[in-house]
C-alpha cells in the first residue's frame, strides 16, 4: 500500500463555533462524524479540576462551567487587547482575557487546581488535535497531511498563526481561503445523494463558463467571492469581507434585546452576571436557529438571575427587526465585490450562499430580491454547514497526489485580498501586489539609500488601497544590513518579494553592484478588526483625494530628484575649484530647498513647481549638460535605518 493510501490527507474547517473534519476516501468527500455521531463539533474548550474536554461535551459546561469554558477563541488570533470589537466580546465572554507582557492575548482559567493561561492558537490547536483524532480513529491510521481552511481576509499575521502554531498537531499543513475551498466544492462531483452540499444542476455544468457569486456567512466571519469557472479552471477574481462578522452578531442582536426586556419587567441588569448572560446566550442560539423554520419561539429560562424566571416569545419578524443593520453590511459587501471586479448583477449567472448563518429565510429572501429573482444555490442543507470542509479535503487529496477522475485536473486561482506594498520616502506607499494579484505571485524592486553610507535600511509593509502609508496598516518590517558603504543613491539594492498560495510574505535582498545577499530580518504587526472594516469602507471615498496626493508626490519626487543629480554634479565638476564660492553658494541653497522639502511633504504640486522653477533659474550656470526634465530612476528611496 502507497504511503499516501496509508496516510490519506485530510480538510478541517476551523470555525469560530462549530469545526468540521472530512477526507477523500473511495472517490467520494467523508464528513466525519464525532463521538456523539455529530457530523459538525463546537469550537469550544473546557478546563476542570479533573481536566479538559473539547468539542460537544465542552459546550455542555457553557452554563455550569462558564468562566473555564473556551469559545470563540478564532477572534483572538492575530488580535491586540486595544482592539475595540474584540473589546465589546471581551464584554460578552464569561472567561478572562488578559495581555501578556509580549502584547499575545491569553485567556485565564482554573485547571486542576492552579490558575493556567492560554493563547488562542493554543485553544485552536487543542480543537485541531481533537479533529485530527476523529480522523484517525475513523481511518484507523496516522494523519499527517491537512489543508485548514482560514477566511480570505484573514490578514498576513494571522495566517501565520493558523500556519506555524498549530504545525506540532499536523505535520504537514496548509491554509486555504474559504473563496478557493467554496469553488472547488462548489464545482465537485459526486455520485452521493443530494444532501451531500451539491447545489444545482446549472451550477454543476462545466460545458461553458460560468460567473458565481459565492456568499460564505459562518459563525463568526463573512466572505464574498466572484469566481469563475471554466471546465477545469477554478478562478477567483475578486472578494470581500470581514473576519469579526457573522451569525454570533445576530445571536447578540437578540441577547441585547432580551437584556432589555428582562430590566424592564425586573429592574434588573443581567449583564453584571457573565454566568446568566451565558444561559441566556445559549438560548438565543436556540431560538434563532428555530426562527430559521419556524415564525415564532418562546425563549423560557427558570430562574435565569436573583432568583428571577425569564419568558419571551419572539417571533421571526421581530428577529429580522433586530438584525436589519447586518442583513444589510451583507449586501454591502456583495456590492463591493461587483464594484471590485467591474461586474453587474446581470453578469452573474449564479448565486450560491454558503454557511450555517445563510439558514436565515430573510438572507435568502434579501440576496433573491437583490439580484432580480436569480435562482439562489443554498450549499447549507444540514444543521451546521460542512462546505468548507468538503471543499479543503477535495484540495487536500489533489496537493497529495490522489487519483481522483476527473477532478484532479482542477486548477484553483486563488488572490490576494487587498493590496501589499512598502514605504518610500516621504510617506508614500508603493505597491508591490495589486488587490485580487492571482496566487501565488512574485516581485523584484530595486531601491537605493537616501543618504550617505548607509549600513542598512529598514522596509516597511503595508496592507491597503491608500496612497499614503499612514492611512493603511502596517503588517510588519524588514530590516536589511550589511549594505556596503557608499554616497546616497548608488547602492543598488535588489529585494524579492515573495507571496505564496497562502499568502504569506517572504522576503530575500542582495546588493547589486557585487551580488552580496543581504542579511534580512523581520518583525511583524497585526491588524485590528475594526480597522479591516474602516480601511475597506473608507477606501472608495478617498479615492480622489489619493489621485491628487499621487499628483503631489510625483511633483515633489521629481524636484527632489533634480536637486540631487545637480548636487551629485557639483561633486564630479572639474571646474569647482575655479568656482569654488559661486558653487558653494549653489549647494547651500539646493540644501536649503532640500530642508524646505522635509519640512514640507504634503503640499499640493503647484507648489513644488514654483520651486522648481526657482531651482532652474539658480542653477543655469552649471546644469547645460544636465537635462531639465530628469526622468525618473527605476531605483526607489527607502528611508534609512534609524
Amino acid at each position: 500500500m502507497s504511503t499516501s493510501a496509508k496516510q490519506p490527507p485530510i480538510g478541517i474547517d476551523l470555525g469560530t463555533t462549530y469545526s468540521c473534519v472530512a477526507t477523500w476516501t473511495k472517490k467520494a468527500v467523508e464528513i466525519i462524524s464525532n463521538e456523539l455521531g455529530e457530523r459538525a463539533t463546537p469550537s469550544y474548550v473546557s478546563f476542570t479540576d479533573l481536566g479538559k474536554s473539547v468539542g460537544a461535551s465542552a459546550k455542555s459546561q457553557a452554563t455550569s462551567n462558564a468562566r473555564n469554558t473556551i469559545y470563540d477563541a478564532k477572534r483572538l488570533i492575530g488580535k491586540r487587547f486595544s482592539d475595540v470589537v474584540l473589546q465589546n466580546d471581551i464584554k460578552r465572554w464569561p472567561f478572562k482575557v488578559i495581555q501578556k507582557p509580549d502584547y499575545r492575548l491569553a485567556v485565564e482559567i482554573m485547571y486542576k487546581n492552579e490558575t493556567k493561561y492560554f493563547f488562542a492558537e493554543e485553544i485552536s490547536a487543542m480543537i485541531l488535535r481533537h479533529l485530527k483524532e476523529l480522523a484517525e480513529a475513523f481511518l484507523k491510521c496516522p494523519v499527517t497531511n491537512a489543508v485548514i481552511t482560514v477566511p480570505a481576509h484573514f490578514t498576513d499575521s494571522q495566517r501565520q498563526v493558523c500556519l506555524f502554531k498549530n504545525r506540532f498537531i499536523i505535520g504537514n499543513k496548509r491554509c486555504s481561503n474559504h473563496s478557493r475551498i467554496d469553488s472547488v466544492a462548489t464545482n465537485k462531483r459526486t455520485d452521493r445523494s443530494s444532501d451531500q452540499l451539491m447545489i444545482s444542476q446549472k451550477v454543476l455544468d462545466l460545458s461553458k463558463e460560468k460567473l458565481v457569486l459565492v456568499l460564505h456567512l459562518g459563525g463568526g466571519t463573512l466572505d464574498v467571492s466572484l469566481i469563475v469557472i471554466e471546465e477545469m479552471i477554478v478562478e477567483v477574481i475578486a472578494t470581500a469581507g470581514n473576519t469579526h462578522f457573522g451569525g454570533q452578531d445576530f445571536t447578540n442582536a437578540l441577547v441585547d434585546y432580551c437584556v432589555g426586556e428582562f430590566k424592564r419587567k425586573h429592574k434588573l441588569d443581567l449583564t453584571s452576571d457573565k454566568n446568566a448572560m451565558t444561559r441566556l446566550f445559549v438560548y438565543c442560539e436556540r431560538a434563532k436557529r428555530t426562527l430559521s423554520s419556524a415564525t415564532q419561539t418562546i425563549i423560557r429560562i427558570g430562574s435565569l438571575f436573583k432568583g428571577r424566571d425569564f419568558e419571551l416569545s419572539i417571533t421571526r419578524t421581530k428577529f429580522e427587526e433586530l438584525c436589519v443593520q447586518y442583513f444589510y453590511t451583507c449586501l454591502d459587501y456583495v456590492e463591493q465585490v461587483l464594484k471590485d471586479s467591474k461586474k453587474t448583477k446581470a453578469n452573474i449567472d449564479d448565486v450560491v450562499l454558503v454557511g450555517g448563518s445563510t439558514h436565515i429565510p430573510k438572507l435568502q429572501e434579501l440576496m433573491t430580491d437583490f439580484f432580480e429573482g436569480k435562482h439562489i444555490s443554498k450549499m447549507c442543507t444540514h444543521g451546521h454547514d460542512e462546505t468548507a470542509a468538503y471543499g479543503a479535503a477535495v484540495i487536500a487529496a489533489i496537493r497529495s497526489g490522489e487519483k481522483m477522475d476527473p477532478i484532479q485536473d482542477i486548477i484553483c486561482l486563488d488572490i490576494t485580498p487587498r493590496s501589499i506594498g512598502i514605504e518610500v520616502r516621504g510617506g508614500e506607499m508603493v505597491k508591490l501586489f495589486p488587490k485580487h494579484r492571482c496566487l501565488p505571485c512574485r516581485t523584484t524592486e530595486v531601491f537605493t539609500t537616501y543618504s550617505d553610507s548607509n549600513a542598512g535600511v529598514v522596509v516597511q509593509v503595508f496592507e491597503g488601497e491608500r496612497m499614503l502609508t499612514k492611512d493603511n496598516t502596517c503588517i510588519g518590517k524588514f530590516e536589511l544590513k550589511g549594505i556596503p558603504p557608499a554616497p546616497r543613491g548608488v547602492p543598488q539594492i535588489e529585494i524579492k518579494f515573495d507571496l505564496d498560495n497562502n499568502c504569506i510574505l517572504s522576503v530575500s535582498a542582495k546588493e547589486k553592484r557585487d551580488n552580496k545577499m543581504l542579511h534580512v530580518t523581520s518583525s511583524k504587526y497585526q491588524l485590528e478588526a475594526k480597522e479591516i472594516v474602516q480601511i475597506t469602507e473608507n477606501t472608495c471615498v478617498q479615492n480622489n483625494y489619493d489621485s491628487n496626493v499621487a499628483e503631489n508626490f510625483a511633483a515633489k519626487n521629481n524636484l527632489e530628484r533634480y536637486i540631487y543629480q545637480v548636487l551629485l554634479e557639483l561633486r564630479r565638476s572639474a571646474d569647482k575649484d575655479k568656482n569654488q564660492q559661486h558653487f558653494a553658494q549653489i549647494e547651500y541653497f539646493l540644501r536649503m530647498v532640500v530642508h524646505w522639502i522635509d519640512e514640507n511633504p504634503y503640499l499640493e504640486a503647484s507648489y513644488y513647481f514654483k520651486k522648481k522653477e526657482h531651482v532652474l533659474d539658480m542653477c543655469k550656470s552649471i546644469t547645460s549638460n544636465l537635462p531639465l526634465q530628469l526622468t525618473k530612476n527605476a531605483s526607489l528611496d527607502i528611508d534609512d535605518k534609524s
